[in-house]
C-alpha cells in the first residue's frame, strides 16, 4: 500500500494505492497469455478548500506489470496526463473534426497539435487554458517568446 498527498487547484487530494495479485487460473482462457498479474485499487479522497466539501472515489486498474507500487502509481498518474492532453487537443482545438484521406497529413496535423499543446502547457501557470488564451490575446510577445525559441 502507498499513499500520496497533493495540494493543487484549491484541493487537497489523498490517493491510496493498493495492489492485489490476480489469480490467473480464474481468468477466461483468452487472457492466459496476456501477462495480467495485478489489480490496483486507487481511492482518492478530495477536500475542496474553497467549498469546504469532501468527496471520495475509487478506481480499479489491471496491469501486466509486476513492479513496485510507486512505479505503478506513477504510470497511472502519467496516463491521466496523456488523456488530459488528448482532451485539450480535441475540445480546445477540434482535432477530431479535422478529416483527411491523406494519412501523412493527419499525422502531421496531430504532431503539430501535440507540439502546440505541449508548449502552451509549459507556460500555463494558471492551469487553465481559457485564462491562458485570454492572456495571450493581450500579450502576443509571450506567444513569440515560446514559439520562436
Amino acid at each position: 500500500m502507498m499513499t500520496e498527498i497533493d495540494k493543487s487547484h484549491g484541493r487537497i487530494d489523498s490517493r491510496k494505492y493498493e495492489i492485489y495479485p490476480i489469480n490467473t487460473e480464474m481468468l477466461d482462457p483468452r487472457w492466459c497469455n496476456s501477462g495480467i498479474c495485478n489489480m490496483i485499487k486507487v481511492t482518492r479522497e478530495s477536500y475542496n478548500v474553497k467549498r469546504d466539501k469532501r468527496s471520495t472515489e475509487t478506481r480499479y486498474y489491471i496491469t501486466n506489470y509486476n513492479g513496485k507500487i510507486d512505479e505503478i502509481a506513477g504510470a497511472i498518474r502519467g496516463h491521466w496526463k496523456i488523456e488530459i492532453m488528448n482532451r485539450i487537443r480535441d475540445v480546445n482545438f477540434g482535432e477530431d473534426k479535422l478529416k483527411s484521406l491523406d494519412h501523412g497529413l493527419q499525422k502531421s496535423i496531430s504532431s503539430i497539435m501535440l507540439f502546440i499543446c505541449s508548449k502552451l502547457m509549459e507556460i500555463n501557470s494558471y492551469n487553465n487554458l481559457n485564462i491562458l488564451r485570454e492572456e495571450l490575446v493581450h500579450n502576443t510577445d509571450k506567444i513569440h517568446d515560446v514559439f520562436a525559441a
